[in-house]
């Protein structure tokens, strides 16, 4: 069993977060969901994983001493038309997109 305790309560204010709105049954099912994750996850981190060298790491790629952190080089750039081209809404060259931060 989780540390945590995954409640009804909690389940809503993740769902506000994501301002998603949820049925009392979809709360019962996601809480149910969240729980056997976080039980999960704590079995995850009973794993004995001392003396292990990691697989992979942020900076490597799949082939064999390829740094990821190469040098850039000078290319050619899109055309900034074309890639507005799709946007629902424009102006001076840039996307505009409504605001998703909230005035308090």
């Amino acid at each position: 069993m989780s540390k945590i305790n995954v409640t009804s309560d909690l389940v809503q204010h993740v769902a506000n977060l994501a301002r998603i709105k949820l049925e009392e049954s979809e709360v019962k099912e996601y809480q149910a969901l969240m729980q056997s994750l976080l039980d999960y996850f704590e079995n995850l981190d009973q794993v004995k994983t001392e003396g292990l060298s990691p697989l992979m790491s942020p900076t490597q790629r799949y082939q064999k001493n390829l740094n990821a952190l190469r040098e850039d080089h000078k290319a050619e750039s899109l055309d900034v038309q074309e890639i507005l081209k799709n946007t629902a809404s424009q102006g001076q060259r840039q996307f505009k997109i409504n605001s998703v931060i909230e005035e308090s």
